[in-house]
């Protein structure tokens, strides 16, 4: 996602994810680790959309099985 703040006595803050993420117009997910991660997603289930991040998603790193 691609994110801008601009304040008149603080400046412009830009947020942007990859350039190819940018230019493809998509968005990031994050997965949180251990218990909190939950079930895995069901068909057509929707998941809620942030204008900004928590710091604390940028420490999850859950390894996540692939079905086989």
């Amino acid at each position: 996602g691609f994110g801008l703040d601009f304040g008149l006595f603080k400046g412009a803050t830009v947020r942007t994810e990859s350039l190819e993420t940018l230019v493809a117009g998509g968005i990031a997910f994050a997965t949180p680790d251990g218990e909190r991660m939950g079930n895995p997603a069901r068909p057509q289930q929707t998941f809620p959309l942030f204008d900004k991040f928590e710091d604390e998603w940028l420490t999850w790193a859950p390894k996540i099985p692939l079905g086989k």
